[in-house]
């Protein structure tokens, strides 16, 4: 992790997605070589969508009213991930 990181915006969803590799016992050792599309590589970056939605959203926030744009924008999460945005908040937030 690079806290000098020019993009501050981006350093949250950065340690979730290596977070998420711990979780998920990841065996990637070598780092910058796997790609985006990797499936280990994407597995940690919906990991770390579901982090950051259960961390950064209060749990009590109706499915109706979380902004799937306003959060991609907030966390620059990558170009898309929206509907895996979207599927966190229906399956971590309540209905209504």
């Amino acid at each position: 992790m690079n806290l000098g990181w020019a993009r501050k915006q981006e350093i949250p969803l950065q340690f979730a997605h290596e977070f998420s590799h711990v979780l998920a016992d990841g065996t990637d050792n070598v780092q910058y070589t796997r790609t985006p599309t990797d499936p280990e590589e994407a597995a940690a970056t919906r990991g770390a969508i579901d982090i950051l939605v259960e961390c950064y959203v209060p749990n009590d926030t109706p499915q109706s009213m979380f902004n799937v744009a306003d959060f991609v924008n907030e966390f620059m999460i990558p170009m898309g991930y929206e509907e895996n945005v979207w599927r966190a908040a229906k399956r971590l937030l309540p209905a209504e």
